[in-house]
C-alpha cells in the first residue's frame, strides 16, 4: 500500500506544489497547455484511488478514497470549464483578460476548492492509512 501513496502523492499533491513554484497557468506551460496537463494529473489520482478502494477493507479508508476522488472530479470538471473559456478566447494566446472571464472565473471556482479538498483528504486519508497499519500489526501481534 506505501507505493499506492506514493503515487497519490506525486498525482494529487506535487503538481499543485509545482504549480504553484512556476507561476500557475501562466508560468511553465502556456494558459491552454496548463488544464490538460493537470487533468492528466487528476485522472491518474482517480485510477489510483479506484484501485486503493478495491484493494482496502478498512470502511474509513475506502470513505475518504472516495471523498478524494469526488474532489478530484469537482477540479476535473472546473478545469474542464476553464479549459474551455480559454479556448474561446484565444487559445494559446489568451492574455491576462481571461481570469475575468466569466466562464473561467466560475470554474476556478470549482478548480480551486477542488484542489484544496484534495490536498487536505490526502494529508488525512495518508494519516488514517498509516494507524489502520498500526492498528493491523497491533491486532496481529496481539493474536500470536
Amino acid at each position: 500500500m506505501g507505493r499506492t501513496f506514493v503515487m497519490l502523492w506525486a498525482l494529487v499533491a506535487l503538481p499543485f506544489v509545482v504549480t504553484a513554484a512556476t507561476g500557475g497557468p501562466d508560468g511553465l506551460l502556456p494558459h491552454a497547455v496548463f488544464h490538460p496537463v493537470y487533468i492528466v494529473f487528476l485522472v491518474g489520482a482517480i485510477l489510483v484511488l479506484v484501485r486503493l478502494r478495491a484493494a482496502t477493507g478498512s470502511r474509513m479508508l475506502r470513505a475518504l478514497a472516495l471523498a478524494l476522488l469526488v474532489a478530484q472530479a469537482v477540479a476535473i470538471v472546473g478545469h474542464i470549464g476553464e479549459e474551455i473559456a480559454v479556448l474561446q478566447h484565444g487559445g494559446l494566446s489568451a492574455g491576462e483578460d481571461i481570469f475575468v472571464e466569466s466562464l473561467h472565473f466560475w470554474s476556478a471556482n470549482l478548480t480551486v476548492p477542488g484542489l484544496l479538498a484534495s490536498l487536505l483528504l490526502l494529508i488525512v486519508i495518508t494519516i488514517a492509512a498509516i494507524l489502520a497499519r498500526r492498528r493491523e500489526r497491533r491486532h496481529a501481534m496481539s493474536s500470536i
